[in-house]
Formats: C-alpha cells, structure tokens, sequence
C-alpha cells in the first residue's frame, strides 16, 4: 500500500484519538471551552505531524491533514454535545 494512503487513513482515523486526548488532558485544567477547538488542531497537527515522520512522507501534507483532523476532532465532540440528551438538572426543569 502507498504510505500517502497509509497516512490520510491512519491520520483521519485518529480524529476519535485526538478528541479523547482533548477530553482528557485539556478539559480538566480549561474551564472555557472555547480553547478545545485550539487544543484538537494542536493535537490533530501533532499526530499527523508524528505520522509524516515515521513514514518518510512530506510536512507540508500532514500539518493539512492534522488541520482537517483536528476540525473533524472538534466537530466530533461539538456535535456529541449537541446529541446527548437533556436531564432534568441541566434542562430547567423541576426535579421532582
């Protein structure tokens, strides 16, 4: 298989990653949450940066690609907050 390939799939897929480590590292120490967008491109770049060295392929690639990661991290967890049910404590409504 083309390491370029390896790469955009291997890259693409540690968006689930990237997410988790946002989750994990950045969350408890940041009570804003408009820096967790920020932290899931500086991951994002930084695995596919990691990717780029260990199989021999160009920068310039895979800071586009860590870029593309970090947003598809960001829309990740964005939109696991929008799903995710509304409970009675975070709704308003009285408890009862």
């Amino acid at each position: 298989m083309d390491a370029s390939l390896l790469q955009s799939v291997f890259g693409l897929a540690g968006a689930p990653l990237v997410m988790s480590l946002v989750t994990i590292t950045i969350k408890p120490f940041v009570p804003d949450s408009r820096w967790y967008p920020v932290a899931a491109l500086v991951f994002g770049i930084a695995w596919n940066v990691a990717l780029a060295y260990g199989f021999g392929l160009a920068l310039n690639t895979s800071v586009v690609l860590g870029v593309v990661t970090g947003l598809a991290a960001a829309g990740v967890y964005s939109a696991s907050k929008a799903v995710t049910p509304l409970t009675a404590a975070t709704s308003g409504a009285p408890i009862a």
